[in-house]
């Protein structure tokens, strides 16, 4: 319970990426004393949100005492769920070490990994009675989740309290995960399923007071897959301006880590440093356009260049890391490190590259490799590249010329097209204050008697 001179605030998380979407809402509201943070992974399509696991967490609770726990930490929740959880959450790391990568180690690991998480997915679905006694000890002046309280049956305890927690006077927001970047708004297999879960959004009178959404594009494929639905266009959370200079300053890339030991790693010649951040070859790549890329820069003398397989489960494995020169692959070195590192970020439709341009670091499109539209596509955000000649000529031009100028008439446009793309029209980025503005306001206007007031 919130210190009875503070208001309670509880975030609901149910995986990494909702965690990363709403982290910088956590933070705003954090630094206000008047709130109590309350930070609760639960079980979501089987899948177990852990809040604790987010690199920020850390940094959260010692500089403002945020809670991040689970509704599996302590009962009422079963012990022998508690157990597995607890089991589950120390093995998973584990796969992901250096030493893992041997075959018998790694088979071991993965063994016993699934042999806990199996079940306890089977576990964690349908009706779970034991989150009763928990969601009704919440008193909240509001609760925060994602779309998945718009999507009946991925979630016990959305469905049973979170959805019906109007009629205590208590305001839910929805924020919907991630951001649209393609026209085509299924770029691969995963995407599709998600997409038909999309169609199943519905907002119950009362179950929601806002649905948030980033940009317009975002709102229009909403709309179009949910007529009843009235999202509301608000911004990226995760690419608040402030929150991208805190996360690569402070949190990312703290004082501690060992820079050297990353950066060492890397080319350091003289000419341009150039990075690829890779997204999933499913989204809309055209493979062997981008083979021709990588290796026409891997090729070039006097550039030096790293390449970043997409952090989520892909393997640099669709062309021979010996044809690459002296090319590095780095799945393990930070992309804050990479960011840092680079003089300009290549990529294909990722959403890293919005962290760069937030930085402003030069980013450019790779739209030679990339068959389905983006939202990148006009040019008006970086530079972009049609072809591989346009790609030689740049690189080239600025290895004998140096870093080709942008002029502030360019500056401004890409200004204005990440206000008008990534933070809802902001022009200050600053999505976090403005969402946490929109909340105030709302709880300003309370008239239940049961609901704290915000003074």
């Amino acid at each position: 319970m919130a210190p009875p001179d503070k208001s309670e605030i509880i975030f609901l998380i149910r995986a990494y990426n909702d965690m990363d979407i709403q982290m910088s809402l956590v933070h705003e509201f954090a630094k206000d004393e008047r709130f109590n943070i309350r930070v609760i992974g639960y079980p979501c399509d089987g899948d177990m949100g852990s809040p604790q696991s987010h690199e920020a967490a850390r940094y959260m609770y010692d500089k403002y005492g945020v809670s991040f726990e689970t509704v599996l930490d302590k009962a009422p929740a079963p012990f022998h769920l508690r157990l597995m959880y607890k089991f589950e959450r120390f093995i998973a790391p584990l796969r992901h070490k250096s030493w893992a990568d041997n075959i018998v180690v790694g088979s071991v690991l993965k063994t016993l990994h699934l042999a806990v998480l199996v079940p306890m997915r089977k576990m964690l679905k349908g009706e779970l009675p034991w989150l009763d006694k928990i969601a009704e000890s919440w008193d909240p002046v509001f609760i925060n989740c994602d779309e998945a309280v718009l999507q009946k049956g991925r979630a016990y305890i959305l469905d049973k309290y979170v959805s019906s927690m109007s009629a205590r006077g208590v305001h839910v927001y929805a924020i919907q995960t991630g951001q649209t970047a393609y026209y085509d708004a299924s770029p691969n297999k995963a995407s599709i399923e998600v997409s038909e879960n999309m169609k199943t959004l519905q907002c119950l009178k009362g179950c929601v007071h806002r649905f948030t959404v980033p940009a317009k594009l975002d709102s229009d494929v909403v709309r179009e897959r949910s007529p009843n639905l009235k999202p509301e266009v608000h911004g990226n959370l995760r690419m608040d301006r402030s929150w991208i200079k805190r996360l690569h300053e402070e949190i990312l890339v703290p004082p501690y880590m060992n820079k050297k030991a990353y950066m060492d790693k890397l080319p350091q010649g003289k000419g341009p440093k150039v990075v690829f951040m890779l997204s999933k070859l499913g989204y809309g790549i055209k493979v062997d356009e981008l083979k021709d890329s990588i290796k026409l820069v891997a090729d070039m003398p006097g550039v030096s260049c790293a390449i970043k397989p997409h952090t989520r489960g892909m393997k640099f494995d669709f062309m021979d890391p010996k044809q690459l020169s002296d090319t590095v692959i780095v799945p393990d070195i930070p992309s804050a490190l990479l960011i840092e590192w680079a003089d300009i970020l290549l990529f294909t439709g990722s959403s890293i590259a919005f962290h760069a341009m937030i930085l402003n670091k030069r980013v450019g499109f790779l739209q030679n490799a990339q068959y389905i539209p983006t939202i990148f596509d006009d040019g008006l955000s970086c530079d972009k590249f049609d072809t591989n000649e346009q790609l030689q000529a740049f690189l080239e031009n600025w290895r004998d010329n140096g870093e080709p100028e942008v002029d502030a008439e360019t500056l401004k446009a890409r200004h204005k097209w990440q206000a008008d793309n990534i933070h809802g029209g902001l022009e200050s980025g600053l999505t976090a204050q403005h969402y946490k503005d929109l909340y105030l306001g709302d709880l300003k206007v309370l008239k239940n008697p049961h609901q704290r007031k915000v003074s």
